[in-house]
């Protein structure tokens, strides 16, 4: 077995494995600088034998290493077509810095498939990471498929949808913003409870949250942050001082759009 053979047989781990587990960084990293023709084959196990692998590492070799742009591309789209989001979104977040058109049309063809009957409350942890993922795209259309998926997603998704600074969101603050300010305008008179049982072991961010919020009330805390307006402390508050600081950032808001 020579080296490169070695590598790619050692990247992964054991069939066997059923959580989410990582790649050998070490093999990842030699293949992406010594012998990058063979990523494609790691990577492609993954999509299509190894779905419970994370993809992260060996898309961010495939993104750096020597191979043409279009191999590039060719192996991300792949990523970007496979049935597991977080795989998808991992690909998605390398083709936002390519073609703009193409990764519109990817955008929305990924939101298409995010579709969820109204009420079913589901959480992947990779919904907030659309919305970062959105604010690279200044394609309207995007952003409206994006509010209908939000909307009729159940209040856990739909939270997640609405946290812009759950994943460091402040890295590009002017990227679309308008849009960004727009969509989450759009949930100011969403009176839908978010409560006890809708917590997950992935919603941590909400530990300054009371156990029961209105998703309103939320958004008003995120249009803040996004405006960079003040935030008053989330379990303080009564309906009524709710109520005006909503209508303060919907008429801050406004001046914006």
């Amino acid at each position: 077995m020579n080296e490169a053979d070695y590598f790619v047989r050692n990247a992964l781990p054991p069939v066997s494995a059923t959580d989410r587990s990582d790649v050998d960084r070490t093999a990842i990293f030699i293949l992406t600088y010594k012998y990058p023709d063979r990523l494609g084959s790691v990577y492609e196990r993954i999509l299509r034998e190894q779905t419970n692998v994370q993809t992260s590492a060996v898309a961010t070799g495939i993104w750096r290493s020597p191979l043409a742009t279009d191999k590039k591309t060719s192996l991300l789209l792949e990523g970007a077509s496979s049935s597991n989001l977080q795989h998808r979104v991992v690909a998605l977040d390398f083709l936002s810095l390519g073609d703009p058109t193409m990764f519109a049309h990817l955008m929305m063809t990924n939101l298409a498939a995010m579709m969820q009957p109204s009420g079913q409350s589901l959480w992947t942890g990779y919904e907030a990471t659309i919305t970062v993922l959105a604010l690279r795209s200044g394609d309207a259309q995007v952003w409206d498929d994006l509010t209908t998926v939000a909307h009729s997603s159940g209040v856990t998704a739909r939270v997640s949808f609405l946290s812009p600074s759950l994943y460091h969101y402040r890295i590009c603050p002017d990227c679309s913003k308008q849009n960004l300010v727009r969509f989450l305008v759009s949930f100011l008179d969403d009176a839908t409870v978010h409560g006890p049982l809708h917590r997950t072991l992935g919603s941590s961010y909400l530990m300054d949250w009371p156990l029961d919020f209105e998703v309103r009330n939320y958004v008003a805390m995120e249009l803040a942050a996004v405006l960079g307006a003040p935030r008053p402390p989330s379990s303080v508050l009564i309906p009524e001082q709710w109520k005006d600081f909503r209508e303060r950032m919907r008429a801050r808001a406004h001046k914006l759009l």
